[in-house]
């Protein structure tokens, strides 16, 4: 059934990209809220996946609001944004009618804003601000969501002729920049992850399912995962620890570069192949996994035995629910304790992403 509200509510979320240590989220109009957005006599909005701006008819409360949630990261971060507009040849109604753009952290935060005149030689895009509107991030809102807005409510005078093409928030968040050779703030290993016994804190038999190793998240060696502003280490509910046989967990917060290891040897049993399986779930308000290709590897004496790419939209779309993602799988020949070493990675697409939740890694005795 179609909405009768006259008003446009946003649609999905835009993808964050980082460029010289910045994220970078552009919103088309069809991905911000319109007040009468959806009333053809006061806006018209263009169509999905054209590109194209949106249309201001006339109104006299002028209303585009829009909303980033941030995650978490440190104090002192910089949000800096604008809205790209111009005026058609025959708008009317802006001389002595600023508008106001404003921003503010949480629902209940203190906006900041500023003040901007419209000028009739506008008729190409241009950003305002000029240089744009900044806000920073304190001890009290460093893991909160950003409202800004396009406002001009308070004149009682009807306008027209404004065309919004896009708005846009570019945050500084100071992540290293050469990852290849920092490899910043990793999730450091379990010492004890190379031991042989069964018991040691790195993994586990899984005793009412024979052939079933269990790898918690503190034996993974997970790039960026001790810097809070990308990874968070939670505890899982009793729940979801009687559905995958973990305790705690992973949440992902905001990367662009995913690089998740472990390494571990074990004794298998002859003759059996094993399967590797990261136990994933997706929160609603995951992002960016539609256009990054997942790279699953497993190394196997110092050999690689498995690579694979996987896109994960598929299971982000069914959120709140575990998956069992398969991450490749090892044959071995002997009793002999093996070395394997397993990983998941994305390094290439520039993609941000975030809102998943690593609950550990299941190495299974394949039947047959």
């Amino acid at each position: 059934m179609s909405s009768t509200t006259p008003h446009h509510d946003a649609e999905d979320s835009p993808q964050l990209q980082n460029k010289d240590g910045k994220m970078k989220a552009t919103f088309n109009p069809r991905q911000l809220n319109v007040i009468w957005g959806r009333d053809s006599r006061y806006w018209k909005m263009p169509e999905k996946n054209t590109g194209g701006p949106a249309e201001l008819l006339q109104v006299c409360w002028l209303e585009v609001s829009g909303s980033v949630p941030i995650g978490s990261v440190q104090a002192g971060a910089k949000y800096r944004i604008t809205f790209q507009i111009s005026l058609k040849s025959d708008a009317f109604g802006w001389n002595n009618c600023p508008v106001y753009v404003m921003a503010k952290f949480g629902k209940k935060g203190k906006y900041t804003w500023k003040k901007i005149s419209l000028q009739a030689d506008y008729s190409q895009p241009i950003s305002i601000p000029t240089e744009g509107l900044e806000i920073e991030t304190t001890a009290q809102n460093a893991a909160d969501t950003i409202y800004f807005g396009l406002y001009e409510v308070w004149s009682g005078k009807w306008k027209g002729g404004l065309l919004l093409h896009n708005a846009t928030g570019e945050f500084t968040i100071g992540f290293c920049r050469d990852y290849t050779i920092q490899r910043c703030n990793k999730h450091k290993q379990d010492a004890t992850i190379l031991k042989l016994s069964f018991k040691d804190g790195s993994y586990t038999v899984d005793q009412g399912f024979p052939g079933l190793i269990k790898v918690p998240v503190k034996a993974l060696d997970i790039t960026w995962g001790n810097d809070t502003r990308f990874w968070q280490q939670i505890d899982l509910t009793d729940h979801d620890t009687q559905e995958i046989g973990f305790k705690e967990g992973m949440l992902l917060l905001q990367v662009n570069w995913i690089e998740v290891k472990g390494n571990l040897n074990i004794i298998p049993t002859e003759g059996t192949k094993y399967e590797i399986y990261y136990m994933v779930k997706f929160r609603v308000d995951a992002f960016g996994w539609h256009s990054a290709p997942i790279k699953f590897k497993v190394r196997h004496k110092g050999e690689e035995t498995h690579s694979n790419i996987m896109i994960l939209e598929s299971y982000r779309e069914k959120h709140d629910v575990w998956h069992e993602i398969p991450g490749g799988e090892f044959s071995v020949a002997s009793k002999e304790p093996v070395n394997v070493e397993f990983g998941i990675f994305e390094v290439d697409s520039d993609w941000w992403k975030g809102g998943m939740v690593l609950g550990g890694v299941k190495i299974k005795a394949k039947s047959g």
